[in-house]
C-alpha cells in the first residue's frame, strides 16, 4: 500500500480531480479534492490506497488529519471514496467534526431533523448523513 508520495507534478486533469506526480521516474495518478490548490512543483501528499476489481486508486491529502477523515468516512457503510472526496472539498477535518458534533446535539432534540440540509453536500441524502453523523460521532467520543 503507498501511505504517502512526494514528487512533481506533471500533468493536471480537472474533469477527473486529479494529477500526475513523478517520482524517480514513475508517473503516478492521485485524485485529489481540488487540483487548482496544486502548482507546477514539488508537492507532498498523504496518500489512501483504494483497491477494487477494476483497479487501484490513489487519494492525495496535503494533510494527515484530512486522509484520517476520509479513511473514517469510507468506513462507514455505503459511503464510498468519492463522497468523502466531496465532504473533505468542502470541509477541513476539524470544521466537520465541529459540524457533526452539532448536528448529534440537534439530533437528540429534534430525531426527525433534516440532516443533509446540515452537511448541505450535494449528493449526499438524509440516511446516508445520518449514518456518516453517528459513525464518525462514535469516532470522536472515543
Amino acid at each position: 500500500m503507498i501511505a504517502y508520495i512526494s514528487g512533481f507534478i506533471n500533468h493536471k486533469d480537472h474533469e477527473n480531480n486529479s494529477i500526475i506526480i513523478v517520482n524517480n521516474g514513475i508517473g503516478y495518478e492521485v485524485t485529489v479534492k481540488d487540483t487548482t490548490i496544486f502548482k507546477n512543483v514539488k508537492v507532498e501528499l498523504w496518500i489512501s490506497t483504494i483497491q477494487r476489481e477494476d483497479g487501484i486508486t490513489l487519494y492525495g491529502f496535503v494533510e494527515h488529519e484530512q486522509r484520517k477523515l476520509f479513511n473514517r468516512l469510507i468506513s462507514v457503510p455505503g459511503v464510498g471514496p468519492k463522497t468523502a472526496v466531496l465532504v473533505l472539498g468542502k470541509y477541513e477535518p476539524e470544521e466537520f467534526y465541529t459540524l457533526v458534533k452539532q448536528v448529534m446535539i440537534d439530533m437528540e432534540t429534534d430525531s426527525k431533523r433534516d440532516v443533509q440540509m446540515e452537511i448541505g453536500i450535494k449528493g449526499i441524502g438524509n440516511v446516508a448523513a445520518i449514518k456518516i453523523v453517528k459513525a464518525i460521532s462514535k469516532v470522536l467520543s472515543s
